[in-house]
């Protein structure tokens, strides 16, 4: 089983495409950022215009410093830790980095648990060196638990 989570994420991994997927918070963001520029040009307020603006500015940077931050990381390994029901697993995601940039706040997440993940810590993966991403989960039920995707 963990030969073959380690084949699917090395063949996935070699792709350097990003992709940024627009969340809740990010919908919210921008749905905010139009109404308040559409009420600034129907009033002709130019202080809510420079809000709306600067807003839709800080959105953008932040999706390049994102882009920037997770671009040149590479998945080499996802384990899983064994565990009993009702006691607490780990997820152990292996990273590198290929590039000589450093990558702050680093953060893995098993998307097919139900329960909330408890992250350790975020990690800072310096250039061209290996990091390890933790992430716990209470395991309620016995079972194997596939691992569909990490975020």
């Amino acid at each position: 089983m963990r030969g073959q989570i380690n084949d699917r994420f090395a063949k996935f991994s070699k792709n350097n495409k990003v992709y940024i997927v627009p969340t809740k918070f990010g919908m919210a963001l921008f749905a905010s950022v139009l109404f308040m520029l559409m009420a600034g040009a129907a009033y002709g307020n130019n202080l809510v215009n420079l809000l709306g603006f600067f807003l839709a500015a800080i959105g953008f940077v932040a999706m390049i410093q994102t882009h920037n931050n997770v671009r040149g990381v590479t998945v080499s390994s996802v384990q899983m830790e064994p565990g009993y029901a009702g006691t607490t697993v780990r997820l152990i995601t292996i990273v590198e980095s290929n590039d000589n940039q450093d990558h702050f706040h680093l953060e893995a997440d098993g998307l097919s648990f139900t329960s909330q993940p408890r992250l350790e810590f975020a990690q800072t993966l310096y250039s061209r060196s290996k990091g390890k991403l933790t992430t716990s989960y209470k395991i309620n039920s016995r079972g194997k638990y596939g691992l569909k995707r990490v975020k």
